[in-house]
């Protein structure tokens, strides 16, 4: 292993064939002593490259073209352990591993050609979707400038972008975090690597791209003179000493292993077995045992690593004593030869099944879940920078780009930021003594501090999401799914421990904090990051059971006012109230309000310790939940992660932990002391609107104060706070804190600013969202910026190399949540025309630019009726407008109706079912009230045809402001000899004769209509919850609107292909189960491309280039219709005779030959499960190959077929294996099968998924 730095150079040297040019580079090679040797166009052809060797500069690995031409070979320093994994056949890749300090690297190098550059890089990215790893290397000569602007001197072409490198190449430095080296440490100086006589042009395209990690460990990147060609050699110095380990984090791939795995699960119940005992800890118990277990695994692991070593080492001295005896030998020196042969092989075949099974793996996430919502599609289009390198910091004036002084800067930051002033807690007492608050009853604080059960442990683990970075203690969620059982009772005792006794664990107290930069901020500020708090898993099980349980305490005692992380409660709630205010101030120019947006500073990490406890006390805590918490916040210590390297250990001495489940409820429930401090300040004046006062809403540490008397309100306000943030340690940013007024004059409006020294600004970014003082420009500020990004996203994501089915998964992953947040908290539009504007370019997407070939309708449809499932902006928005308008039909929510019908003339049912807006114009004119009734009015009449239960007849009536308590007329009627008829007045609870004369006449007119004979379906959508309220009501927009969707044209055409009527319980089984059988992109794709006959044939081919013919482009003799050219067609017919055949070798339950079941998967008569799969995964392979082969130009070949079938067992195998599935029944459902295919292909295929 080798300890010291690393030396590496790479060079263009424009030809090695001269004997005199190459040793001159190879002289000067060895007298730079260069570990990493990488050269571009070396010239040579293979039959020469022996040339080529030189011992004292390292190993050989070249790549090189048949002519001379081209060519990239390195040199490398054996104690790096060189391997090399790829050569490509033109001379422009090379790929080689190396080992360096305990860790992996992979070096690329590349000759870029100047022309096809787009090919050459796509070529590129395929390849290292295959093979590349975590660290890396680019280095080479790449033909192309990153930055035109400064990479480039041409004073013609001044502002060309001709020679940048193309877009494929600058997204995949993306996508594997990759940094030009040179460029960070240089920053913006002009300095180039090639000089273009032809042109007379200087350009930077020699470059050395690297990970952020090995960016940290770079000591050194220059340009050395240019002695060989016209390029400029690069130099590239990483520093030497043993690089910092990096924490320890469970392998969770070591535990595929299913012998490792026993062994572990043995292992655990021993230690349990001879250390859970009476008079020991839990806690030391617990964390003693981690330790162990971490032992355990290390061992595992090194001894699957050892017995890999071990066949690796046998080969080699095999290899070694066949080479001696060849040397030695004077007779049968054939046979050692051919000995010496095999041994190769052997060696070759060793290394490349270790590789093939890696890309197998890699290949096998593509299978599964490429083109589908998921991780894997969610890396291909997002940017990967989330936590890019910090690169440089402004430090005093000063830019700091040393990666070292970067570090520093940021640990001296965060231990001032975690240091606590000292407070007297007296102080704090008298802050709280004369506060008013709901205080916890007494089954509130047994709900808190009863023991944890089982049950709430198992909950936790099965919820625990997988693939999220560890805490400091590297156990991942997956070894606690795995080891629950041994595991369980252990921690369980330890959690309530914690409860009981206040001790805990040691190693619940550390964390390591990963810093995410803040959205639109200065990234050179070291104030713009958040820090993230990464707990360990077994505690942040602990911590989700104490959230699960104050979540429904803190629901029953925070104000309304406060909407964050609350069940039932969501920041459109706030958004509504702060349109809704302006609104009321748009009404009447008398009215001045200020809206008062406060920036707090840093909030969860300036929370003082002694405060939370002391409020946990006030509101009647009990004892053990509070010596939970005293626990948590009593020591706690973490370390930095910056650029992948750990700082020193932090002592956190105040703050509640971003990244713990418990942070979130406990800072709310801090802030409701400010909260209720404004709501009873009656200095402070809110916003009053019939009986209501509105102050302010709260959504977590986001707070906005509606103010009526600005300068005087405000002035409390700051006051109220700065009492406040002396016991708490909460600030307010006043720089950041800006005002949005209403109606106030020029003048009051610069006392304003003067006086709180706040901004008050024409816009502001509230919860995602930017507001103005004025309604009418929401939809510009928000609708058409988030759509511009959305689009210019559509144009980027179109040049991923997606199918059809990928685009759609991308909408759902990428489109739909921001439009989600629109719809959910801006219901301003109108029209339609809009969605059918947004509908054209999402369609656009889909299909490429090209005509689209299924339906727009059977995109949309759900799944079980066949359908692709494609989110429907315009159903999903009018479903966003129907959770707003459940307030208008429940009349639940009297604060927010009062205010948000502050003018109104009749109740909201008169609106509703009545249609007072025609009447009361002053209705539309609000720009909520005007979008919803519209909304309401297109369904109406489809979804109500009789009057609804829920009407409140008396409201509709009666003016808001007289209007009593009234029911609905489910509570009003009753049912006589089958008919409704309104109960008498005195069962109804009418004191005055004049209502219950009003009721009896509005039931006349009602009556006449009809009522509903129970509950409409909108109702009972309502009555479920607000959980899941958004895709109940979508799913009930979307049958609305798709009711007559359901026998779909192609359904027809199939029918009359097959010469018979095709049940829909038949349909529905292939929409249900048949589609579903597997995971596997490609294969859904194929399955949706055939129900749709989206193929192109040549007979539509012909209608398309309106020309005469459109024969089959196998036989040339029928013309080329769907079903001649996938079933009629001899060539065709003989191709499914032998896969039928074949296939019922395969299976215990035969099947014949029909066009339904081999085109579409249905079968005439149900067979066993398992021969199903079987079928189905053979049939879609054989129409694979014939789409493969679509226009005739290969023949229909069965071995073609079997290697790919045989291909999709080895998936088949992993995602079971992925999935925890039995592998003994997999092997038993699939054995007749392997066995027929092992029999044809001489392939041990049982063996090879064994292996799996």
């Amino acid at each position: 292993m080798k300890a010291q730095g690393l030396k590496i150079i790479s060079m263009n040297v424009n030809g090695l064939n001269n004997c005199i040019k190459r040793k001159r580079v190879f002289h000067f090679l060895y007298k730079n002593k260069v570990d990493i040797t990488c050269i571009q166009e070396s010239h040579f052809v293979s039959r020469d490259k022996h040339l080529l060797v030189q011992d004292k500069l390292g190993q050989l690995f070249t790549t090189c073209n048949v002519k001379k031409t081209n060519g990239v070979l390195f040199y490398i320093n054996r104690e790096l352990n060189p391997e090399k994994i790829y050569e490509d056949q033109e001379g422009r890749i090379l790929i080689v591993k190396v080992r360096f300090q305990y860790k992996h690297i992979l070096l690329v190098g590349i000759y870029a050609p100047n022309t096809n550059q787009k090919t050459f890089y796509k070529k590129l990215s395929n390849i290292l979707a295959e093979v590349g790893e975590k660290e890396m290397l680019w280095l080479g000569d790449f033909n192309g400038v990153v930055d035109t602007k400064i990479d480039r001197n041409n004073k013609r072409k001044k502002d060309s972008k001709e020679g940048r490198l193309p877009g494929i190449l600058q997204r995949d430095l993306k996508h594997w975090d990759l940094y030009d080296l040179w460029r960070i440490q240089k920053l913006d100086r002009r300095e180039y690597s090639y000089y273009s006589h032809r042109h007379g042009s200087s350009s930077r395209i020699d470059y050395i791209f690297a990970t952020k990690e090995l960016v940290t460990k770079t000591e050194k990147v220059e340009f050395l003179p240019r002695v060989f060609a016209d390029h400029n050699l690069m130099l590239l110095q990483l520093k030497g000493g043993f690089w910092e380990r990096k924490p320890w984090r469970l392998n969770d791939y070591i535990l595929k292993d299913q012998k490792i795995k026993e062994k572990i699960r043995l292992g655990i119940q021993n230690y349990i077995k001879e250390n859970d005992k009476e008079g020991i800890a839990v806690k030391t118990v617990w964390d003693a045992g981690k330790a162990v277990i971490r032992g355990l695994l290390n061992q595992q692991h090194a001894n699957w690593c050892k017995r890999k070593n071990n066949i690796q080492v046998q080969l080699l001295t095999k290899i070694r004593d066949k080479e001696k005896e060849l040397e030695k030998s004077k007779v049968d020196r054939k046979k050692v030869q051919q000995e010496l042969a095999k041994a190769q092989q052997q060696y070759e075949l060793f290394l490349t099944n270790e590789l093939e099974r890696k890309i197998m793996y890699k290949r096998h996430n593509f299978f599964e879940n490429a083109n589908k919502p998921g991780r894997l599609l969610a890396w291909q289009v997002k940017d990967h920078r989330r936590r890019p390198l910090i690169a440089r910091i402004r430090n005093k004036g000063e830019t700091i780009s040393n990666i070292r002084k970067i570090q520093k800067i940021f640990e001296v930051y965060y231990r001032n930021l975690y240091k606590n002033t000292q407070i007297d807690t007296k102080k704090i007492d008298q802050y709280l003594a004369d506060m008013k608050v709901s205080k916890l009853s007494e089954s509130m604080k047994s709900d808190l501090d009863r023991q944890i059960t089982w049950e709430e442990l198992n909950s936790a683990i099965d919820k625990a999401k997988l693939n999220k970075t560890p805490g400091p203690d590297g156990f991942s969620a997956l070894f606690y799914k795995l080891y629950k059982e041994e595991l369980g009772p252990l921690l369980l005792s330890t959690m309530n421990q914690v409860l009981q006794t206040g001790e805990m664990p040691e190693s619940w107290e550390e964390a390591t904090i990963v810093l995410i930069p803040k959205q639109d901020r200065d990234m050179e500020q070291v104030k713009n990051y958040r820090p993230i708090s990464l707990v360990n898993n077994d505690y942040k099980l602990f911590a989700v059971i104490l959230a699960n349980r104050l979540k429904q305490i803190l629901v029953k005692i925070i104000h309304g006012d406060q909407a964050g992380f609350l069940p039932g409660r969501h920041l459109s709630q706030n958004v509504r109230t702060v349109l809704n205010i302006i609104e009321y101030a748009e009404q009447d120019p008398s009215r001045e309000i200020a809206l008062l947006f406060l920036d707090a500073e840093k909030a969860f990490d300036n929370v003082r310790w002694e405060y939370m406890l002391k409020v946990l006390e006030l509101f009647g805590v009990g004892q053990h939940f509070r010596r939970a918490i005293g626990a948590i916040y009593s020591r706690q210590r973490a370390k930095l992660k910056i650029n992948d390297e750990m700082t020193n250990y932090i002592e956190i001495q105040k703050g509640t932990r971003q990244g713990c489940p418990l942070s979130p409820l406990l800072f709310i429930w801090i802030l409701e002391i400010l909260n209720i401090r404004i709501r009873e300040t009656s200095e402070i004046k809110g916003v009053r609107v019939k009986g209501y006062e509105f102050k302010g809403k709260a959504y977590a540490d986001d707070l906005v104060c509606f103010l009526r008397e600005p300068l005087k309100s405000t002035c409390t306000l700051f006051e109220v706070i700065n009492k406040f943030s002396m016991v708490s340690g909460f600030k307010i940013n006043k720089e950041k804190s800006v005002f949005l007024t209403k109606n106030l004059s020029n003048c009051d409006t610069a006392d304003l600013e003067k006086l709180s020294n706040c901004k008050v600004v024409p816009r502001v970014k509230y919860l995602g969202l930017w507001l103005t003082n004025k309604n009418s420009k929401l939809y510009q500020n928000n609708y058409d910026k988030t759509w511009k990004e959305i689009k210019g996203d559509l144009e980027n994501w179109q040049r991923l190399q997606l199918t059809w089915l990928g685009r759609i998964a991308v909408i759902k992953m990428m489109v739909l949540p921001k439009m989600l947040f629109m719809f959910q908290n801006l219901p301003i539009i109108k029209g339609v025309k809009v969605f059918e504007n947004w509908k054209k370019d999402l369609v656009k997407f889909i299909w490429n630019g090209k005509k689209a070939r299924i339906a727009y309708r059977n995109l949309i449809d759900v799944k079980d009726r066949g359908g692709l499932a494609l989110p429907d902006l315009r159903y999903y928005y009018e479903a966003a407008n129907f959770s707003w308008l459940k307030d208008w039909i429940k009349l639940d929510n009297k604060k927010l109706l009062k205010l948000e019908g502050h003018n109104l003339r009749y109740g909201w049912h008169a609106y509703l079912w009545d249609e007072k807006d025609k009447v009361n114009k002053e209705f539309k004119r609000h720009i909520i009230r005007s979008s919803l009734l519209t909304t309401w009015k297109r369904y109406k009449k489809g979804i109500e045809p009789k009057t609804p239960l829920w009407l409140r007849p008396l409201e509709a009536v009666l003016r808001p402001a007289t209007c009593i308590e009234v029911g609905t007329y489910e509570e009003y009627l009753v049912k006589e000899r089958g008919q409704w008829a309104l109960k008498g007045r005195e069962e109804l609870g009418l004191k005055d004769w004049f209502s219950f004369y009003q009721l009896h006449d509005r039931f006349r007119k009602d009556a006449a209509v009809g009522f509903a004979s129970k509950k409409s379906e909108l109702e009972c959508t309502f009555d479920r919850g607000n959980k899941g309220l958004l895709s109940r009501l979508y799913k009930f927009i979307l049958d609305y609107n798709l009711a007559d969707n359901q026998i779909k044209t192609v359904m027809i055409s199939w029918a009359r292909d097959f010469g018979r009527n095709i049940d829909l319980e038949e349909w529905e089984y292939l929409w249900k189960k048949g589609f579903k059988f597997s995971l596997a992109g490609s294969i859904r794709e194929n399955m949706f491309k055939m129900f749709y006959r989206t193929y192109i044939t040549p007979e539509l081919l012909a209608k398309i280039e309106k020309t005469e013919g459109g024969a089959c482009w196998r036989c040339k003799k029928v013309k080329g219709t769907f079903f001649h050219t996938w079933w009629t067609c001899n060539i065709v017919q003989e191709f499914w005779i032998k896969v039928v055949k074949e296939t019922n070798n395969m299976i215990t339950n035969k099947v014949k030959k029909n066009p339904e079941t081999c085109l579409l998967g249905l079968f005439r008569r149900r067979i066993s499960a398992g021969d199903e799969e079987i079928c189905q995964y053979c049939f879609v392979a054989a129409r694979l190959i014939i789409a493969k082969t679509w226009k005739g130009e290969e023949e229909l070949s069965i071995r073609d077929w079997r290697d790919k079938l045989g291909g999709y067992v080895q998936m088949a195998k992993l995602t079971n294996s992925n999935r925890g599935g039995n592998n003994e029944e997999f092997a038993n459902k699939w054995r007749l099968a392997l066995g027929y295919l092992e029999k044809k292909t001489k392939v041990d295929l049982m063996t090879a998924i064994k292996g799996i």
